[in-house]
């Protein structure tokens, strides 16, 4: 079970990196809820290309393991 996560980057790209191994996936909504885009965790360190992505304010879910769930704001400038 995963205990941490770290997230950094600059726009358009995004790094997520979770404190081990593990699999699962990752979700963008944007502020209404509407599902934009999913990616496939790749390991501890992920590199989320956003580019596609207009201004504003964004949800992304990690979801580890189908268990483990964290939601993260995130604001594209």
């Amino acid at each position: 079970m995963w205990q941490g996560i770290q997230v950094w980057g600059d726009q358009p790209n995004l790094v997520i990196e979770l404190s081990e191994e593990a699999s699962g996936s990752f979700y963008i909504f944007d502020q209404t809820g509407r599902f934009i885009n999913t990616y496939k965790v790749t390991g501890v360190v992920n590199h989320l290309d956003l580019s596609g992505l207009a201004k504003g304010v964004y949800l992304v879910r990690v979801d580890v393991q189908g268990t483990n769930q964290k939601n993260l704001r995130l604001i594209i400038e």
